[in-house]
């Protein structure tokens, strides 16, 4: 934990192109985007659209809006092959490569012919195959035959899309990267561009990030600080993360004006014990919520807007 907020604290000092672009060389030879590149993503548009259906809704031919585009294009690609009429992707960096997005879609067309994949529009798994025979591949030119825009470098609080032009606004692993007062600001814009019946979708992780099997931390260990301590932590671009639970998510919501139809929560149960248990002990931050709350580590939310 210590080597890793030493890394990006020393790397916050840059300027912030200077940053992304060190990341991506030690993401690119170290970690999660080393190649092959991990393949984990492509499963969270089918999970997406699982989920829409399951509110007896067809996904197919409506738009999509994914808010945090990140290293690797694995839901936007995805969602586009699976039947949407068209993809926003936002981002406030440009953090795509060419090289990154080739190689997902190498996967993508290898899994194809497995015979791992079949809902794909067939129209548009023809146009991808060309890609894979090029020597100056450029994803720029991919999202045009996908349909999908790219809106890197932008504000998400401020969209330069049309009000009401959206059914489906969605996030995976973003809203816990922002901080608590910017939050209202991208939802009240989130609400704006969906359409009357469209539905705001976050998949949201609760746990620390520092957190994993090599050092034993507990998943809210970044409960236990102050706030004063977890601002020193983790104030950078890469890895902050704003310890919200999953009630101050509702409530943001709810403050929103918009109405709940889904949830769906994973509790760790053994931060659940430890904490009965008074083996584990939060900040007095965080004394007046409720044991679940604190315990619950993953999420998925699904709200509407109330009808006017």
């Amino acid at each position: 934990m210590i080597y890793k907020i030493l890394f990006y604290k020393i790397l916050s000092f840059f300027p912030q192109s200077l940053q992304n672009n060190i990341a991506y060389l030690i993401k690119r030879n170290f970690g999660q985007l080393k190649s092959p590149i991990k393949t984990y993503g492509l499963l969270t548009a089918e999970d997406l659209i699982e989920r829409i259906k399951q509110q007896k809704i067809n996904p197919k031919n409506k738009i999509f809006f994914e808010l945090g585009t990140g290293w690797v294009p694995y839901t936007s690609i995805q969602l586009s092959l699976l039947g949407a009429k068209k993809v926003y992707t936002q981002d406030i960096e440009c953090l795509l490569k060419d090289e990154i997005v080739f190689e997902l879609l190498s996967i993508i067309l290898s899994n194809l012919k497995k015979g791992i994949t079949s809902n794909y529009d067939r129209t548009k798994v023809e146009k991808i195959k060309k890609y894979t025979n090029l020597k100056n591949f450029s994803y720029r030119d991919l999202f045009k035959d996908l349909d999908i825009v790219y809106l890197s470098n932008s504000n998400p609080k401020d969209l330069d899309i049309k009000s009401e032009s959206v059914d489906f606004y969605y996030s995976r692993s973003v809203l816990e990267h922002i901080p608590k007062n910017d939050l209202a600001f991208i939802i009240s814009e989130g609400k704006r561009i969906l359409n009357q019946d469209g539905i705001f979708i976050s998949k949201i992780d609760l746990s620390d990030h520092f957190a994993n099997n090599h050092n034993k931390l507990s998943q809210i260990n970044f409960l236990k600080f102050n706030k004063i301590i977890w601002k020193f932590l983790s104030k950078n671009n890469f890895i902050y993360m704003n310890r919200l639970r999953i009630s101050d998510y509702k409530k943001q919501f709810e403050n929103s004006r918009m109405i709940m139809i889904a949830e769906d929560n994973t509790v760790n149960i053994e931060v659940l014990s430890n904490l009965k248990e008074g083996k584990f002990k939060v900040h007095e931050d965080f004394l007046n919520y409720r044991f679940e709350d604190l315990a619950t580590t993953s999420s998925w939310l699904m709200y509407k807007k109330i009808s006017s």
